[in-house]
Formats: C-alpha cells, structure tokens, sequence
C-alpha cells in the first residue's frame, strides 16, 4: 500500500520506473488501481498517441468531461472519495477512443496522482 499525504491535490506524486523513468509500455493498455480517499482526487496517466502526448485524467465526479486536445477526462463516481477501498479497472485506448476517435495509444508513460490518500495493487495488463 502507498500512502500519499500533503495539501490535497497540491501535491503530485508521478508512479513509474524505480530508477525515474518512464515505464514507456506499448502493450499494456488497461490500469487497474485500488484507491482510498477521502477528499477529491485526480489520477492522470501520461500517454503517448498518434496525436501527442494525452492525459487522461481519472476524478471523482459523476460524469465524463472527455477533451479534445491534451486533457482527457473520465469521471469515476463521486462515491469514490468515501474513504474506503475502489477497485478502478479502465481500458485506456477505449477511454482515449471515446473522446478522440482515431487517436491511438502508442505507450503508456507514467501516472501522477493527485491528491492525499492511499493507493494499492496498481498495474497494468
């Protein structure tokens, strides 16, 4: 388990490689987290597209915002900030797809995640 702690999503906490690389993955499209927070949150994976560098940004509201330039955002439910455990499942290229048709995820970079609270059984397969 990790836990993040600071002045909520003032800090950025970026997950990649041990020695500060990125994990530049061009196979592995869909994360899955364990989340537990509770106050507003953000977790943002870099990718790298056909069109460019993409966030897709992942918070706990009740819609999906999508985006059509560099910001992508997808809302995992409100209910997530209860301070309890989340398991998060997300298809990457199917999120991107749904804001961008025809844009193509190349590899996944890194995730920052934004916000104080704790995080588990993070991959991606």
């Amino acid at each position: 388990m990790i836990e993040l702690t600071g002045s909520g999503i003032s800090n950025a906490y970026k997950i990649q490689n041990g020695d500060g690389t990125a994990w530049s993955n061009p196979v592995q499209f869909n994360l899955n987290l364990s989340v537990n927070f509770s106050e507003y949150f953000a977790v943002l994976v870099h990718l790298n597209t056909t069109s460019g560098s993409r966030l897709m940004t992942y918070v706990p509201i009740d819609n999906d915002p999508l985006g059509s330039k560099v910001y992508v955002t997808h809302g995992l439910a409100s209910s997530t900030i209860d301070g309890q455990w989340h398991d998060i499942s997300r298809d990457l290229q199917a999120d991107l797809a749904a804001a961008q048709p025809g844009n193509t995820i190349l590899s996944v970079e890194r995730m920052i995640i934004r916000g104080s609270g704790r995080l588990d059984d993070i991959s991606l397969d």
